[in-house]
């Protein structure tokens, strides 16, 4: 039996000309239950060559294993666009972003079990084994990119985050990532209007 449920809201904002305001929430929640069951079994083997039949039994066997697992995460970002300045255009995004994970497994396995009526786990008189685990992680980050076109023809895009997270030591979980790239649309250069018929 799994169970996987998702719920997400959000709000969006226009306080001023230009820009926008965004924010979201998302929750996940995830369970799953397995069980099965082997009932006690022989298997008796027939050889020519020997006198006595070779005979295996197997005790029965059952085994569990459940799984949950917890996910959020929060989302707020801004963009403000500029596309009215003549030959510029700008557009700036600037946000954060929140996660966080958490998980649980549990695993065990028994055999002969004291009716074959009860199948529970709980039910049973030989060898048992378990196993399991849990963790959890969490994430934050903030971020900007920057755009910038200059009649259509120059681009440049400058980017940044400042990510952290749980999986790393405290003294080393925060790092800041820039970036910058820059185009050229030639084919909106004046000198290539005579290929426009056949060079997209």
């Amino acid at each position: 039996t799994t169970q996987d449920i998702w719920l997400r809201g959000g709000l969006v904002a226009n306080p001023i000309k230009n820009l926008t305001l965004n924010s979201n929430f998302s929750y996940n929640t995830f369970t799953r239950q397995f069980e099965s069951f082997r009932p006690a079994y022989e298997v008796v083997s027939f050889n020519l060559e020997q006198d006595n039949p070779v005979q295996v039994v197997g005790d029965d066997d059952i085994e569990i294993q459940r799984n949950f697992n917890q996910y959020y995460v929060l989302n707020l970002f801004g963009e403000y666009e500029l596309d009215s300045l003549y030959d510029h255009y700008i557009k700036m995004v600037f946000g954060y972003n929140q996660e966080w994970d958490f998980n649980q497994r549990i695993a065990g396995d028994a055999n002969q079990l004291v009716s074959p009526n009860i199948i529970d786990i709980g039910a049973t008189t030989g060898n048992r084994f378990i196993e399991g685990g849990k963790g959890h992680a969490t994430l934050r980050g903030y971020f900007y990119r920057l755009n910038y076109v200059y009649k259509d023809k120059y681009l440049m895009e400058a980017s940044t985050r400042y990510d952290g997270t749980s999986r790393f030591p405290a003294g080393d979980r925060f790092g800041l990532f820039p970036s910058i790239s820059a185009g050229w649309r030639i084919s909106n250069e004046n000198f290539m209007s005579g290929t426009r018929e056949w060079l997209d």
